[in-house]
């Protein structure tokens, strides 16, 4: 709750995460950030993420490399994908086909 607090320029929030859960998606506010999503659990405790609720039709823009290196590190923990499966999965991905080469991405994964 405090990253979509923080996300939200530190708007109150008052979320009901039961309500959540059975819904699937809650608008709490109309912004970027402003819609949660229920993914599922894993090992008993919920996973939600935020986003906004309408479809975006904006540019990408270029990634910073230590973004990048952070979603890379996460692939790695969490889903435990191998470097090459990595570099594939995040070349494939709008935003970075135009910005980064697969010799580019597995520089920053070293």
């Amino acid at each position: 709750m405090d990253l979509v607090k923080q996300e939200n320029n530190q708007a109150d929030l008052k979320i009901d995460l039961t309500e959540l859960i059975k819904n699937g998606v809650m608008t709490y506010r109309d912004s970027w950030y402003g819609t949660l999503l229920y993914l599922g659990e894993v090992d008993g405790y919920p996973i939600v993420t935020f986003t906004a609720d309408w479809d975006l039709d904006v540019p990408f823009s270029k990634p910073s490399k230590q973004y990048l290196t952070m979603i890379m590190k996460g692939l790695n923990l969490t889903l435990e994908l191998k470097k090459e499966e990595i570099v594939d999965y995040i070349s494939s991905k709008p935003g970075l086909i135009d910005h980064y080469n697969k010799n580019e991405i597995e520089e920053l994964i070293k």
